[in-house]
């Protein structure tokens, strides 16, 4: 029996109790559990129906005003019509990862179609085309072509099994800077942390800036003396311009590489877009805003 069906039943019973008048509509409503609010509405469609008779078994026909009602299909009438939406479908079809609503309209209105940029975007969004991800997949869709995943997509669900191995201290140090939080007077606060990725060994130094001058000041004065004990071989961290640059060529002249290179430490960077593959020490920082940072501030 389908919600409606059920729904229809559960009427039919109360206003047949209700007719023998033999319980209070307010005590009868609270006991089926619904508003009298809405026994009087029910009973309003009801009443508008003529044909109200009992069958052989005491059970009420004809009370077809108590069913819900099927709503008509709601008329849309600045919908874009049918055939200008296809031809729109084979212009981005054509075009896909270029042409956004303005520039679609603009190129439509040169052939004589009038369609503004709001409708055509409607018609995309409601076909799911609104990223050039999604356009590019459909296209690939129509000839019957498989459609893998895109590399970034399949990179990221790799990286859940994926864990970073060290095989002894010092071997991997994954290096990063947050944003802690701007102070009154100050200004923005960052902190310079590095995590060994075998010990979970870590460092952190608090700076008011981010520039390439903290950086070689936070390994040289403060990395370097924390590890001391034992040589870091490589450093792992992402691709801001703070620790390295574009530009093959110039990398050596770098100032953080050339940090780097004097204390024989091996810099690595992480692939662009691929933020996760350092999310040792990206776990760090989380913990210590969680810990530190967020229940000082919350004390001062």
């Amino acid at each position: 029996m389908s919600e409606k069906e059920c729904l229809y039943q559960m009427m039919l019973g109360i206003f047949k109790e209700a007719d023998k008048k033999q319980e209070t509509i307010t005590s009868l409503c609270k006991r089926y559990g619904i508003s009298r609010k809405w026994f009087y509405q029910w009973k309003k469609r009801r009443d508008k129906e003529e044909v109200k008779a009992y069958d052989s078994e005491d059970n009420l026909i004809g009370d077809e005003g108590l069913r819900l009602k099927i709503r008509k299909a709601p008329k849309m009438p600045n919908k874009v019509p049918e055939e200008i939406e296809k031809q729109t479908l084979n212009f981005v079809k054509e075009y896909p990862p270029a042409y956004g609503p303005e520039r679609i309209e603009a190129e439509k209105k040169s052939t004589g179609i009038f369609v503004g940029h709001s409708g055509i975007y409607n018609i995309i969004k409601r076909k799911g085309l609104n990223t050039t991800k999604n356009r590019l997949g459909w296209v690939r869709k129509l000839p019957g072509e498989i459609v893998m995943r895109d590399d970034m997509a399949r990179d990221k669900e790799k990286s859940k099994t994926n864990h970073i191995q060290a095989s002894y201290p010092d071997q991997l140090v994954s290096q990063d800077i947050f944003y802690i939080a701007y102070i009154k007077g100050i200004g923005r606060i960052y902190h310079q942390v590095v995590c060994d990725c075998f010990s979970s060994f870590e460092a952190a130094k608090v700076y008011d800036n981010k520039t390439t001058k903290a950086y070689t000041d936070f390994v040289e004065n403060h990395l370097h003396k924390k590890f001391a004990l034992v040589k870091i071989e490589r450093i792992l961290t992402d691709c801001g311009i703070e620790y390295t640059t574009w530009h093959e060529e110039a990398i050596p002249n770098h100032e953080f590489e050339k940090t780097y290179k004097r204390l024989g430490i091996k810099h690595t960077t992480t692939k662009a877009k691929h933020p996760w593959t350092n999310g040792y020490v990206g776990r760090l920082n989380k913990t210590l805003l969680n810990e530190f940072y967020s229940v000082a501030f919350r004390k001062k």
